[in-house]
């Protein structure tokens, strides 16, 4: 069965990144220490993208000295007088960002940094199989529902432990193909009361590991194929359905 690269290298060009980010900036901030901490010299962060303008992470991405783009997604829909929430709207919008993006928009993977809006078909047809995310829970539970964090999620579900997923985003899927979950955080000693303090955790040795090294050791060293039925391999390996471990 052919298995194609997510990404794959031409004329030892730098793999690009365009980060997609809607609040603080935490994630892509993780990103920006591991490209500066470990000298990361060929992969690049092409451009930061926000559909909240005013947002601590742009404003970071700014003082960073990024190419940085902004749409209100807010304005846009008020503008457009129709819901942010179906998809005739999501396309209109992804249609102005794509234009927005026309110059930037063969950069080699899209990473969501906290991205809060979901994307319609033209925009995962123009990145198909190329928009990472990551979700702060294990996304084989069978339990997930939305609306309701991961962390809460498992402390009811009186889970021993958590882990992080960093996987594909695809059409139509809650979650897609997990490409890597991060070590295990035990969860004793937490509860509703400290649940602060557990997600914190969660992102300092969890999120803050497990993104970086999914787009540095994995991705961008041309690790990660994909076949014709969308699974995925790690070095020509099939991956299991809750990814590579950490």
């Amino acid at each position: 069965m052919r298995k194609i690269p997510v990404f794959r290298k031409t004329n030892n060009n730098p793999m690009t990144i365009g980060i997609f980010l809607s609040g603080s900036g935490t994630n892509f901030d993780a990103v920006v220490r591991y490209i500066n901490d470990k000298n990361i010299i060929d992969t690049n962060i092409k451009f930061v993208f926000t559909n909240v303008p005013n947002c601590i992470g742009i404003k970071k991405a700014v003082e960073h000295g990024f190419t940085s783009f902004s749409l209100s997604s807010k304005d846009f829909f008020l503008r457009l007088g129709k819901s942010p929430d179906d998809e005739e709207s999501r396309i209109e919008y992804d249609k102005e960002v794509i234009n927005i993006l026309s110059d930037f928009c063969e950069t080699d993977i899209i990473v969501l940094a906290g991205y809060r809006r979901k994307f319609s078909q033209i925009f995962y047809k123009r990145f198909n199989n190329r928009i990472i995310n990551m979700y702060p829970g294990d996304i084989t539970q069978d339990y997930l529902i939305t609306g309701i964090s991961a962390s809460l999620q498992a402390l009811h579900n009186k889970d021993e432990e958590i882990k992080c997923t960093v996987y594909l985003d695809r059409e139509d899927e809650r979650f897609g193909s997990a490409i890597l979950q991060s070590k295990p955080l035990k969860l004793e000693g937490y509860n509703e009361d400290n649940i602060a303090e557990l997600d914190n955790k969660i992102r300092e040795e969890a999120e803050w590991t497990a993104l970086p090294h999914t787009i540095f050791e994995i991705i961008a060293k041309e690790r990660l194929t994909i076949d014709d039925t969308d699974k995925l391999y790690l070095d020509n390996i099939l991956l299991p359905v809750n990814g590579f471990q950490l």
